[in-house]
């Protein structure tokens, strides 16, 4: 299962758009997979329903900047 929380800042990720916003519900399918509902940050309310390969948690370095979970958090 994906380390996506409710609550977890994230980022739409591939496709033909990308958005930033947060993940306000999770739950699985009825074959067990799981989905995430993504509340975008722009248009502010819009919802959809993400599975977790399409979602990226968004970290932040110490000094405040983000950066994607992919990176890491190495200088």
């Amino acid at each position: 299962m994906s380390d996506l929380r409710v609550g977890d800042r994230a980022m739409k990720i591939g496709g033909s758009y990308q958005a930033t916003g947060t993940i306000v519900a999770s739950f699985s399918t009825r074959a067990s997979k799981p989905r995430f509902v993504f509340e975008f940050d722009t248009p502010p309310g819009l919802l959809h329903i993400f599975g977790p390969a399409q979602l990226e948690r968004i970290v932040h370095k110490p000094d405040g900047i983000p950066v994607s979970e992919l990176e890491g958090l190495a200088p």
